[in-house]
Parts: structure tokens; C-alpha cells; sequence
């Protein structure tokens, strides 16, 4: 089994195919001691990003994760980087941030003025324990992205005690270079700026929510109750001080704010898009910041391609980087993929079907799918591109196709399909995991008044079904494996779901008439 789908009008099948080689263009394989060390490419960043994609073919997931895992330093912080020992990184940073491997002639490299590090450890811990079933492996792991947090929530350079939320360098976004400090500083010094990144926090609440899932796979209920809490926590709080009404605000600088020559409260940044995927704002607030990027779409018409700003607007200019220029303001295909699938997931199908459109013309007329483009849609370089390739599988897979595992090798899954927002009368969808080879599949078909699917997974024993229904109608019968379940049906914005939940394993059917 692999990762595919096929329907009737073809809408996604080639593009979906173009985008797993993209991503897996972006592998490479280093040997370090003996041992093979997988990554896409060489940043952790990058590698746990990509992953969103390459978990659903990849045969190997761990080695990259556990070479940074084993590195893990003292106080609890994660490298972030593999390059030569004398790459110009190794000479950024404080001699605590770097450790050469002269064996090898190798660096390992953390950028002080990133905060985002020990939570994309945490996700991407979790998500390869999802694609291997391993948990023998995940319990190895779980202490050090525990300590790597809780670095985040006690180190004086990572927590700021005043709002109690974890705090960076003032840098664009989640980027690697502050505010009028020279390219080749990224240290944290007592002269650097520093700010509250809603991003890093949205992040650190995600972090949290997996620990409790993690040390609930080893009954560990105290660490459970401890980072539940934590994550309530963190979500109050970053809603209080980064929630602007509209969106979350750029950076909430501490102390004097620098003059940039923008307000930091008009800028909307690209990391409002992986707020909403990872659960921090609430259904009206998600719904805001999809607006706000409708609008701005509208707005910006005749000066910018598309509207998956890295940051809008731009700074005048920014370490070096002009207005437009860079993460300064670029259009990134990453911020694309992941607001399609916040948009599919919260009731705004058709403009995330459109951003999807998009994206598949530009494929079509590029071959690729750019990390950054030009604000009149050329390449603009600057990272890997199957790091927006990943998050447009994700928003194919798991928002429009509506596969997602809840647990380990889809042993539960939400089943969302939203077919009908294409008007796709048939579809044939797999999600196969190549670390474990197990996957779950499904047949869907619309005829009339009736949605009927056949479902299916090697290791499936529940399934929350939310079942995309035509806009306006509601559910008059439900029927599952020769059952008839409860069920509700639920309004997201204008769009209509049935929800109901199976429990039980092998084959079943479905029917859903409304």
C-alpha cells in the first residue's frame, strides 16, 4: 500500500505525486561513526518540517532525530544544525552553542537567538513514533524532549518570567538573524532585543499537548496532568498577550520597542498559519486570521502574486533585507500549505481549495514549488523546497482527503473527507506509513443524497468519522458496519459535517444519507 489518491476528475492525483518528489529530492545521507544519518535536508528545522510529508513513504524515520537526540546537551537544549566544522554557523554563536567533531570533521551548531528548536523536536519525536509504532523507542526519547521543554520554560536566555510565555531574539518571525545586530551575531547578548514570538508559544502548547499524549502510552499519569495543564496554561496566556483582536501580533517586544518603521501590530506573520494547525486559537479566532488573509489578499492585488506572506507588510528594511526581499516579506509556499489546511479545517473549503488551485498551477508551470517566491511569483530562493511541498501533502492528506491518526499506525484516526467541497463524486484514497507499512485506505463515493464509503486499516480499531455533507442539508440516517450509530450534524462556519464514531477493526461500510 501507498500513500495516493485517485478520483474521478484527476483534481489532485499528478499533483500530489509532484509534491512527494519534491520532498524527496530534499534527502541526503551522511555517515557519522559508522552509521547512517537520514535528514531532510541538514537542519533540524527542516528535517522535522519535511516530515510531514516523507512519513507517509520513508522507510526510515529515527536516524536523523536520534543523532540530535543523543547530542542533547546538559541543560537540556538540542543542536540544530550538521555542518562542516568550518562552516561560517560555527562562528556565530557562544562556545555553548557549538561542539565540533574533529573525528569527523563536523559541526553541530545551535543559532542562540532560536526558540523554536526543543518544540520541533517534540513534533517530530512524536511523529515518527506515529509512522514506526515503536513505543519501545518512544520511551527512550520521551525524558530528553521533556528536558529540552522544560529548558525552554526555566532557562533565563528562553523564559521570560514577566509574561511567563518563552520569549527569542527580536527576528522575523521564527528566523535566525535579529534586528540591527550584524548577519554574523546570533547570540543572545545583553544589548540583543528580545521579544515574545507568538509562534515559538504556539509551538511550546503543541510541545506540552504531545508530552501528555507521549507519557499516557507509559500510564504515567502525573506527567500527563502536569503537561496538560501546562498547555492550558500556555494557550490562556499567549491568547492574552499576542492576540490582537484580529491576529496574533508579529513580535510583543519587552522592554522599548525598536523603531522599524512599522507597527509590530499591523504585521501579519507567517506563523499565524501554524498557530491555527496546532490548536492554539479557538474556532472564531481561526476563522480571524483566515479572514485576515482573505483580505489582505484583496488588498495587496496587482502588488503581490498571492497572499502566503512571510510577514505582511514587510520591514522597510531588516538585517540587510529589503522590503519584499527574503523572509522580509516573501511569499513562502510553506505558508500556502499550511493555510489551506487550516482553511479546510475550519469552514473555509472553497478558499482553500483555490490556494490548492493555485499552488498546482505554479507547479505546472515551474516543475517545483518554491521555498520563497518574488512578490510577482519568481524564485526567490532561500531554503528547501520540500519544506512547502510537505505542508501542501499535509493539507492534501489530512485536511481535504481528511486522514488523520490520533494515535500510532492509524490504530485511531478522524476520518474527514471533504469531497464534496470539489464536487468529487468518487474517490480511492490511501495513507500508508513506509517506516511500518501500515496504512488505512478508503473508497468514497456520492450518489444523489447519499455518501457511501468502504474504509479500511491494518491496524484500525476507531474511527471519529466528521464527514464533510452538502452545505445546508443535515443527516437523516447514519449507517456504519450494519449499525446504525448516534450522530450529530455540525456547522462550521457555512459548511455542514455528520459525526458519529466506530469502534472495531477490518472492513466496514458506511452510508450517509442527508
Amino acid at each position: 500500500m501507498e500513500t495516493k489518491i485517485t478520483t474521478g476528475t484527476k483534481r489532485y492525483d499528478d499533483f500530489l505525486e509532484g509534491l512527494k518528489k519534491i520532498v524527496a529530492g530534499d534527502r541526503q545521507s551522511f555517515t557519522v561513526d559508522g552509521k547512517t544519518v537520514n535528514m531532510n535536508p541538514c537542519w533540524l528545522r527542516d528535517h522535522v518540517h519535511e516530515m510531514k510529508g516523507y512519513k507517509y513513504w520513508e522507510k526510515e524515520v529515527r536516524s536523523g532525530l536520534d543523532h540530535f537526540l543523543q547530542r542533547q546537551t546538559p541543560k537540556g537544549f538540542f543542536y540544530e544544525m550538521i555542518v562542516g566544522k568550518d562552516d561560517i554557523h560555527t562562528r556565530m554563536v557562544t562556545p555553548e552553542c557549538v561542539q565540533i567533531d574533529e573525528k569527523n570533521s563536523l559541526g553541530y551548531v545551535r543559532l542562540e537567538i532560536e526558540a523554536d528548536v526543543e518544540y520541533l523536536m517534540a513534533e517530530g519525536v512524536y511523529s515518527a513514533w506515529q509512522a514506526t509504532g515503536d513505543t519501545d523507542w518512544l520511551r527512550e526519547q520521551v525524558d530528553r524532549v521533556e528536558k529540552g521543554i522544560e529548558y525552554c520554560l526555566n532557562d533565563q536566555k528562553r523564559f521570560c518570567k514577566g509574561h511567563l510565555l518563552v520569549k527569542r531574539a527580536f527576528t522575523i518571525d521564527t528566523w535566525d538573524f535579529t534586528y540591527g545586530v550584524p548577519n554574523n551575531n546570533r547570540r543572545i547578548e545583553d544589548s540583543t532585543p528580545m521579544a515574545i514570538m507568538h509562534g515559538d508559544n504556539s509551538g511550546i502548547y503543541e510541545a506540552c499537548v504531545l508530552l501528555a499524549k507521549m507519557f499516557a502510552e507509559f500510564a504515567s499519569f502525573d506527567r500527563v496532568k502536569y503537561w496538560q495543564e501546562k498547555a492550558e496554561d500556555f494557550k490562556l496566556r499567549t491568547n492574552k498577550v499576542c492576540w490582537n483582536g484580529k491576529y496574533y501580533t508579529h513580535q510583543v517586544h519587552m522592554g522599548t520597542p525598536l523603531d522599524t518603521g512599522v507597527n509590530e501590530k499591523d504585521i501579519l506573520s507567517l506563523s499565524n498559519t501554524y498557530d491555527i494547525n496546532r490548536g492554539l486559537p479557538d474556532q472564531k479566532m481561526a476563522a480571524s486570521i483566515i479572514n485576515e488573509y482573505i483580505k489582505r489578499r484583496k488588498d495587496t492585488q496587482g502588488k503581490y502574486f498571492a497572499e502566503w506572506f512571510s510577514i505582511n507588510p514587510p520591514y522597510p528594511e531588516f538585517s540587510g533585507y529589503k522590503a519584499e526581499q527574503y523572509i522580509n516579506g516573501g511569499p513562502a509556499g510553506f505558508v500556502a500549505g499550511e493555510l489551506a489546511k487550516a482553511a479546510l479545517d475550519h469552514g473555509f473549503e472553497s478558499y482553500a481549495l483555490d490556494i490548492l488551485d493555485r499552488l498546482q498551477a505554479l507547479w505546472k508551470k515551474d516543475g517545483t514549488i518554491y521555498f520563497l517566491y518574488t512578490p510577482d511569483g519568481k524564485d526567490q530562493g532561500g531554503g528547501p523546497r520540500g519544506w512547502g511541498a510537505a505542508a501542501i501533502i499535509s493539507a492534501i492528506i489530512e485536511g481535504l482527503a481528511g486522514i488523520k491518526d490520533q494515535s500510532c499506525l492509524f490504530e485511531r484516526i478522524k476520518l474527514s473527507p471533504k469531497w464534496v467541497s470539489v464536487k468529487e463524486e468518487q474517490a480511492s484514497v490511501s495513507a500508508a506509513y513506509g517506516a511500518s507499512e501500515q496504512s488505512v485506505n478508503y473508497e468514497y463515493s456520492q450518489k444523489g443524497s447519499v455518501i457511501s464509503m468502504v474504509v479500511e486499516g491494518s491496524k484500525t480499531r476507531e474511527i471519529e468519522f466528521h464527514v464533510m455533507i452538502p452545505e445546508g442539508k443535515k443527516a437523516k440516517k447514519v449507517v456504519c458496519a450494519g449499525k446504525i450509530p448516534q450522530f450529530t450534524t455540525q456547522k462550521i462556519e457555512k459548511s455542514s459535517y455528520v459525526d458519529f464514531i466506530h469502534k472495531g477493526s477490518g472492513r466496514m461500510e458506511v452510508h450517509i444519507e442527508f
